[in-house]
């Protein structure tokens, strides 16, 4: 399988079977994972890897006010994480309702090859030792989740045509998600969707094409799944991340009006692409 640029290794590595989270009925291939440009990917089934992951989520989707001291933060960081953790351990154990395949894709450096090591002080908790015995930094992660619906979809929706130029004519963002009038279908059967979530990078690893990397592992597995249409939301003000999708092909689908939504969130697209 193409991984999208050479050279394109096939990954030998994996978690301390030890330490593994049980599975139910998942039937992920490892093969699906693939090296690319000094990154290793990794599936997060080990209690270690899980953590890492659950600490870079908590490192990268909550910021904290100037004047903060090291000791709060420090403390709300790991409460976070440990938060996260117990979803994720939970997740990809196939404890979550509505999902039929869950995999968390981790993308990492090896210690050895990072000029500047200074995330790992910073970040210990970000080092991991895979099964080869080797140090590596975590620099990224996604979830890539099959189910029968998207989240926060609760019926099927009729055919419609909408016009992506139009939305934004109705709005004030700066958004240049460039995007024809498409058609939202109704949503295919369930084998046939997938939605990424938790797309996150290590702020001081970014700028490195890691996001972008990890997009394309997310699709390699997914077409193993026999997935043809992945989903992914966005918020519009997020400029990195619409960047990072409008790069990877994806497409407007709708604005999100869901039912789960709550006060006080930001509004978020809905995104595609056909694979």
């Amino acid at each position: 399988m193409d991984c999208g640029a050479p050279p394109c290794e096939r990954l030998g590595v994996s978690s301390t079977p030890a330490e593994k989270v049980r599975f139910t009925g998942l039937d992920f291939n490892p093969s699906a994972l693939q090296s690319f440009e000094g990154l290793v990917f990794q599936e997060a089934r080990s209690l270690e890897l899980i953590h890492a992951a659950a600490y870079l989520r908590a490192l990268s989707f909550h910021t904290y006010p100037e004047g903060r001291s090291e000791e709060s933060l420090k403390l709300h960081r790991k409460m976070k994480t440990d938060d996260e953790f117990r979803y994720l351990k939970s997740k990809v154990g196939g404890l979550q309702q509505g999902y039929k395949r869950i995999v968390c894709i981790l993308a990492l450096y090896p210690l050895s090859s990072l000029a500047d090591s200074s995330v790992v002080e910073l970040h210990p908790a970000l080092k991991v030792i895979l099964a080869n015995g080797k140090e590596y930094v975590l620099a990224g992660s996604l979830d890539l989740n099959q189910g029968i619906v998207l989240p926060g979809e609760t019926v099927r929706k009729k055919t419609q045509v909408v016009s992506f130029n139009s939305f934004l004519a109705k709005r004030s963002s700066p958004l240049t998600f460039p995007a024809p009038p498409i058609k939202i279908q109704s949503p295919a059967p369930e084998r046939g969707r997938g939605y990424i979530s938790n797309v996150c990078v290590a702020p001081s690893l970014r700028q490195r094409g890691v996001g972008k990397a990890l997009l394309q592992q997310a699709q390699n597995v997914a077409h193993s799944w026999g997935i043809n249409s992945l989903y992914v939301h966005v918020v519009p003000t997020n400029e990195a991340a619409v960047k990072l999708y409008n790069k990877g092909g994806f497409t407007f689908e709708k604005e999100d009006v869901s039912v789960t939504s709550r006060p006080g969130q930001p509004m978020r697209l809905l995104l595609v692409k056909t694979i």
